[in-house]
């Protein structure tokens, strides 16, 4: 039972150890903006295709990459935000 307990507590100070090396505040200001700014982008890329597409009916290549980009902005949107939640001050 103890053999356990410490293994997990081993285990979560391991974690928590490689998760500040990995995030810090400089790594997770640039995913955060790639991510929005990324993000935003994409959706006005994406619209600005499938406008394209609508006036060109015969091009299909217009109409998959608008597409494409469309779905891809919303995740896009959602790591930068949870990378914004993870830049950290002096105060945290």
């Amino acid at each position: 039972m103890k053999s356990s307990y410490l293994v997990d507590k081993v285990s979560t100070a391991k974690k928590k150890s490689l998760r500040k090396r990995l995030l810090r505040p400089g790594f997770c200001t640039v995913v955060a903006a790639v991510g929005i700014f990324g993000g935003i982008s994409a959706l006005f890329a994406g619209l600005l295709c499938v406008v394209i597409h609508e006036i060109l009916s015969a091009d299909v290549v217009y109409n998959q990459v608008g597409t494409t980009l469309l779905i891809s902005a919303i995740p896009m949107i959602l790591v930068g935000s949870i990378f914004l939640d993870e830049i950290r001050g002096k105060d945290a």
